[in-house]
């Protein structure tokens, strides 16, 4: 049997062919041609191989695919989005873009606002985020740097830990009851009132700097 990823067209031609010095440099030719195209041919098939891939080699193909923030400790499923977005990703890196879908994909919603977007100085800004995957906010610094423009500065991050549940009182249903988190890490650099008490903003937004 001939390893078609290997084989030659004289490996098929009959002796008298074989021989002439045309057919050899043509066969040649072609083995060369198609050694491109199954090189190109694996990485289209990257994409639809990512959902199907075992865990284990997650971390392999982000290493490959120099994925921008990479993490052994981020769930299976955001490790495949990653993949997923990691050449479009690159391709917009230092953009607003980029650093939104990054903020999107690790944490489940996130947007930022510009410097002139709330008369703040020039090359800086601020972001808000809803966890709605994780609520890992060491590593929340390491995933803006390695997306955002270098040039750009951060002010400060909302998170917003409010919950929508539903909520049933005897036989009445009331749905998108917001309840805020009474939980508060106190690791972290939040802006707190002179009672140490978090401070947030009309909206439930935790407010906390670098």
């Amino acid at each position: 049997m001939i390893d078609l990823r290997n084989g030659e067209l004289v490996d098929i031609l009959p002796d008298e062919f074989v021989l002439q010095p045309q057919v050899k440099g043509i066969s040649y030719a072609i083995k060369q041609a198609y050694a491109d195209y199954v090189i190109y041919e694996d990485r289209l098939l990257l994409y639809d191989f990512v959902d199907r891939a075992p865990a284990y080699v997650l971390d392999l193909m982000m290493a490959e695919l120099r994925v921008k923030y990479h993490d052994q400790n981020l769930a299976e499923s955001v490790k495949r989005d990653l993949i997923k977005n990691a050449m479009l990703i690159t391709l917009k890196d230092g953009t607003k873009w980029a650093t939104e879908r990054m903020v999107e994909i690790i944490y489940g919603k996130g947007w930022i606002e510009e410097w002139y977007e709330y008369d703040g100085t020039p090359n800086h800004f601020k972001i808000d985020i809803v966890p709605r995957k994780t609520r890992d906010w060491s590593i929340i610094l390491s995933v803006l740097d390695s997306v955002k423009r270098k040039t750009a500065r951060l002010d400060s991050i909302r998170m917003n830990l409010s919950m929508e549940q539903d909520v049933t009182v005897g036989i009445l249903g009331l749905e998108g009851i917001y309840i805020s988190a009474a939980v508060v890490n106190t690791e972290e650099n939040y802006y707190t009132d002179e009672a140490g008490n978090a401070i947030t903003d009309e909206n439930g937004f935790l407010l906390f700097c670098e």
